[in-house]
């Protein structure tokens, strides 16, 4: 399992369930966001635990500066799809005056399968079907006080491995 707490927040990783083995030198890539609530400098870990080894942490600090506009922090690469596959990212803004409402770009869409809801969320289950390949997908965020931006994220889709996890 792979946790942390907030600000910090686990972006992209699905968990492997059980059976899942990283070989030695293998990687166990992962997205880690950082959503403050106030201004100031945050410390946190992410812990990997698993079956065999002691828990393992990575130390992570954040430092929030106050923003003087509407902006979209999520990074503009979105974590990896997968066909056939349950999907989820969590876009994130700062500034302007929240709450804040997301929808796609006029004229932009996910690939089939996958929404984005007025909270920030892409999530579904991708076809086995669908084509890989690294799709554009443009959001935009209003904030309560009707400003707006926008953005062009890149979304991977990639060829299942053809593993099975138990």
């Amino acid at each position: 399992a792979v946790y942390t707490e907030p600000p910090f927040q686990v972006n992209g990783y699905t968990g492997g369930g059980v059976g899942t083995v990283v070989q030695a030198g293998g990687t166990l890539p992962l997205t880690v966001g950082f959503s403050p609530s106030a201004v100031g400098t945050y410390n946190g870990t992410v812990v990997i635990t698993t079956d065999v080894l002691n828990p393992i942490g990575v130390t992570l600090t954040g430092t929030a500066q106050a923003p003087t506009a509407l902006g979209i922090t999520s990074f503009a690469t979105l974590p990896t799809a997968t066909q056939g596959a349950k999907y989820s990212a969590t876009l994130t803004a700062a500034g302007g005056t929240p709450p804040y409402t997301w929808s796609l770009a006029t004229g932009s869409k996910l690939p089939t399968g996958l929404t984005l809801s007025s909270a920030g969320i892409i999530s579904g289950s991708l076809p086995s079907t669908l084509k890989t390949g690294t799709y554009k997908v443009s959001v935009q965020v209003a904030d309560s006080a009707s400003k707006q931006v926008t953005a062009t994220n890149s979304l991977a889709v990639a060829a299942t491995t053809g593993a099975t996890c138990n």
